[in-house]
């Protein structure tokens, strides 16, 4: 059985068509990164936020509270 002729493709047409495609997903990749650098950046600030609060609530400075954790993370020291 004899097949159909195939249709003729224009191909300037069919990459104008994928060339709008990818730049609207560029657009698109875009604003999702802006929204996640947006979002990156309210978590930093809720954690800063926090944080604040914690070391308000303990009455102690900044200094004690750096100094408390700088020396947390010292392992301890070794005795002979």
């Amino acid at each position: 059985m004899p097949r159909g002729r195939k249709a003729v493709v224009n191909y300037e047409e069919e990459i104008q068509k994928v060339d709008m495609q990818i730049t609207r997903w560029k657009k698109t990749i875009d604003e999702l990164q802006g929204r996640r650098r947006e979002l990156v950046e309210q978590r930093e600030q809720a954690e800063l936020e926090t944080l604040r609060q914690v070391i308000q609530s303990t009455g102690m400075s900044v200094g004690e509270i750096i100094s408390l954790v700088e020396g947390a993370g010292s392992p301890p020291a070794v005795q002979p």
